[in-house]
């Protein structure tokens, strides 16, 4: 019986064993499911680790990959975006600029494009008496209150020129002013704003002061008048003689590359009411502000002792 007893004993053993794994087996999916997962489904794929916080993650990351939350909402990602965005504008703004400067652009147009009036000083006329009466207006000394005698005054219709010359006063100051009317209406001209320029060289230099240039806005007794200079020592000036009289007052003098000491300058001047533009062989050196005159006639000036000569005077549309 005992043995019968071991028998039994050993064949029951088995049967708890298999009923243990039984019941194992049935645990297991109770195990795996949630309350609120609902029955399994065959596309689920295998189950998802627990990283031990309770969340499974998403299907397929790995324990440490995190949540949901924790990825960067739109807005984070359009802000991180707008470095690069900047960069690549920047960079098609550069290139725009680029194309931009490589197109050529028409020059400004010119205030010395349109003659209005022009005087080449080499009229045709062969008597020398008929020529005088023909430039009588440049030839004839203005009547300033106080003449002076030391200058000669020629045109030179051979060369076409208009020469001053004064070998004496180094303190002299020689003007000439004209009344002018348009070659094609024949109209008067004013001449306040008008553009006008004129060809200076001064083959002969008597002092540092020796200069001569553009009478602008002369008007007035006494005489009072705006003057752009060139010197054969390399410089430019603006000057002004006021109202009240008195001698030039110089308001720049400048050192200019552009200045030919030896050679033809053409000098300029072109007004703006308030302000007048200074030109020199075709090129805008200054501005300079011009409130104290604001009419008057255009015309020729030169200073201190020297040979002058003048040639192309034009006043333009």
């Amino acid at each position: 019986m005992s043995a019968s007893d071991h028998i039994d004993g050993s064949a029951a053993a088995p049967a708890r064993r298999e009923q243990d794994r039984t019941a194992e087996q049935e645990r297991i999916p109770v195990q795996e499911r949630t309350a609120d997962a609902g029955p399994a489904r065959p596309d689920d794929g295998p189950a998802r680790p627990d990283d031990g916080d309770g969340d499974p993650g998403p299907h397929g990351s790995g324990a440490d990959e995190p949540s949901a939350d924790a990825r960067p909402t739109r807005r984070q990602r359009l802000v991180r975006s707008i470095p690069t965005i900047v960069a690549v504008l920047a960079g098609v703004v550069g290139m725009v600029g680029g194309v931009v400067a490589l197109i050529p652009h028409p020059a400004p147009p010119s205030p010395f494009a349109e003659s209005a009036f022009s005087e080449a000083f080499n009229s045709p006329l062969a008597n020398p008496q008929e020529a005088d009466r023909y430039y009588a207006s440049w030839i004839a000394p203005d009547r300033d209150p106080d003449p002076d005698d030391s200058w000669t005054t020629e045109v030179d219709t051979t060369s076409g020129l208009f020469r001053l010359t004064n070998r004496t006063d180094h303190n002299a100051v020689r003007y000439h002013w004209v009344s002018v009317r348009d070659d094609t209406t024949g109209t008067a001209l004013d001449a306040a704003d008008r553009p006008v320029t004129v060809d200076v060289r001064i083959p002969e230099r008597g002092t540092p002061a020796s200069s001569a240039g553009l009478l602008y806005r002369c008007a007035g007794e006494p005489r009072a008048y705006y003057a752009f200079l060139v010197s054969s020592d390399g410089t430019y000036s603006f000057a002004v003689r006021r109202p009240t009289g008195g001698g030039l007052s110089y308001q720049l003098t400048e050192v200019s590359d552009r200045v030919r000491p030896d050679g033809w300058n053409r000098i300029g001047i072109v007004g703006h009411g308030d302000r007048l533009d200074l030109y020199l062989n075709d090129t805008r050196v200054r501005t300079v502000p011009a409130v104290e005159l604001t009419d008057g006639q255009s015309g020729v000036i030169a200073t201190s002792t020297g040979v002058f000569e003048f040639d192309n005077f034009q006043l333009y549309r």
